[in-house]
């Protein structure tokens, strides 16, 4: 996907689709390493919060016509 973007946009937003990317997962492994439910939760929060910032870098992505829908 990222290969489409104009030259100066891959290093910005492809980084930080990249580290949300990578963000969510880590934070589940994490959360499961936790000894509470409460702990568990606030890392699924963070999981989730990392997908709510991938959705939103692929709508602008998008809606600057580098990918389509």
């Amino acid at each position: 996907m990222a290969t489409k973007f104009p030259k100066e946009e891959r290093f910005e937003l492809t980084s930080q689709l990249t580290r949300a990317s990578l963000s969510v997962p880590l934070n589940i492994v994490e959360g499961c390493g936790r000894f509470t439910d409460k702990d568990f939760a606030h890392f699924l929060d963070t999981a989730l919060g990392s997908i709510n910032e991938i959705d939103y870098c692929c709508l602008c992505a998008s809606e600057l016509k580098y990918i389509s829908e």
